[in-house]
């Protein structure tokens, strides 16, 4: 899969993206009764293949 597969994903699957600042963490998912939500920090991710890689593992947390 590439990055727009991952993203494609997402949105079939209704999970909602936000850009979101954390520290110390390049993503985290939160799921809230049937809210499904992936937060990615943008500014600490420098690359596409790591915007992949962290991408790829929050969907696989939500969606196991």
């Amino acid at each position: 899969m590439n990055l727009e597969d991952l993203y494609n994903l997402a949105e079939r699957e209704n999970i909602k993206i936000y850009d979101w600042y954390m520290e110390n963490a390049n993503g985290a998912f939160i799921n809230i009764d049937r809210l499904n939500i992936i937060a990615l920090n943008y500014d600490e991710i420098g690359t596409y293949i790591e915007e992949k890689e962290t991408l790829a593992e929050e969907l696989r947390s939500l969606l196991l």
